[in-house]
């Protein structure tokens, strides 16, 4: 019998919170990652950027309660009032609401620089560096995306039973599990037939990741001080966004070519106000500590939504108007008629 096979080994290894292998099994405790998440203690330093929770948790209500609308309208039974709703001005909410992803991809580039830009100042420009900078971020973002593919793929036909529910191949095209789910876990779904990505919303992380990649053409220049071709660098990302084809009536040009560029812009300028400490009481709301366990929660949010708003459209076994002609049947019916004979109308 070896040693590491020893009862007494392993206790002893268990016991001993600095040996590896108990290390890695602590971090699978339900009741310290708990005691992580809903901790709301603040940081009192200028790098905590706790306003950033507070922009990321709505952001985030924003996405899903847009994407609740747009599922959802495909089995709605009342399509003409959705039309007249359209017409409010409280409806921008919903027709508005890929700018929340934008903010996403804003704070994703503030903190990418940010925290590149720290290291980059600690340590020199080496190979290590750049390596630990996409592995870090691979790591970070590819476990739970997995999880949350393989779950979608295998077992979302058994979470639900009805006329509508997809029980044979769930909630994902024929594709993903043919070859979209290494597409996704390469992070190149986006350039690919739609039909090929696993998790609908999952472009966005797609889209992240690649920004991610580039991100340090445009951050060495402006730390080694040729702050004029990091400039001249992010010119030419936003001149690539602005140039690509898209509709030919120009007052619909302008809105889509500006209106997102502007709101980045605008996210931009409020990140810099906050992180300066000028952001007055939106940067106080925004740094409210209740934002922080949401916050922490956001990514897994993100990549399960969909799911969760698909399920409970889909398990929808009764139509509408057949559970209404029951009500009307042994309810209002029954009781109109007797009112009627009661006052003998």
């Amino acid at each position: 019998m070896t040693l590491s096979r020893h009862p007494h080994f392993r206790m002893k290894v268990l016991l001993d919170t600095t040996h590896p292998a108990a290390i890695f099994i602590a971090q699978f405790s339900a009741v310290r990652t708990l005691r992580r998440i809903f901790t709301m203690e603040m940081k009192n330093n200028s790098d905590s950027f706790d306003f950033l929770n507070g922009l990321r948790v709505l952001s985030l209500f924003w996405v899903i309660f847009g994407h609740t609308f747009v599922f959802n309208a495909n089995f709605a039974s009342n399509s003409i009032d959705a039309l007249a709703w359209s017409q409010n001005i409280a409806f921008q909410l919903i027709v508005s609401g890929l700018f929340s992803v934008d903010t996403f991809f804003v704070l994703s580039g503030f903190l990418t620089a940010v925290l590149f830009i720290r290291q980059i100042t600690k340590e020199k420009l080496t190979f290590r560096l750049f390596i630990l900078y996409y592995i870090h971020r691979y790591i970070r973002l590819t476990p739970t995306f997995v999880l949350v593919i393989l779950v979608s793929i295998n077992l979302t036909p058994y979470f639900g039973r009805g006329p509508l529910y997809p029980s044979k191949q769930g909630f994902e095209p024929d594709g993903c599990s043919h070859r979209g789910w290494w597409l996704s876990i390469l992070y190149i779904g986006n350039l690919f037939k739609s039909d090929d990505i696993c998790l609908s919303a999952s472009w966005y992380l797609h889209n992240d990741m690649q920004f991610h990649w580039i991100a340090p053409l445009a951050l060495i220049p402006f730390v080694i001080g040729r702050k004029s071709i990091a400039f001249i660098m992010a010119t030419l990302f936003v001149l690539v966004g602005i140039g690509v084809p898209g509709l030919n009536r120009s007052a619909l040009i302008a809105y889509h070519t500006l209106s997102r560029p502007c709101w980045a812009l605008c996210i931009g300028w409020l990140v810099f106000l906050c992180s300066t400490n000028q952001g007055g009481t939106v940067n106080t709301i925004l740094s409210w500590p209740i934002w922080t366990p949401l916050a922490r929660l956001n990514y897994s949010t993100y990549l399960i939504h969909v799911m969760i708003i698909f399920i409970t459209i889909y398990n929808q076994s009764t139509p509408i108007y057949v559970a209404a002609i029951v009500v009307v049947i042994f309810f209002e019916t029954p009781f109109f008629i007797l009112e009627k004979k009661l006052f003998k109308r």
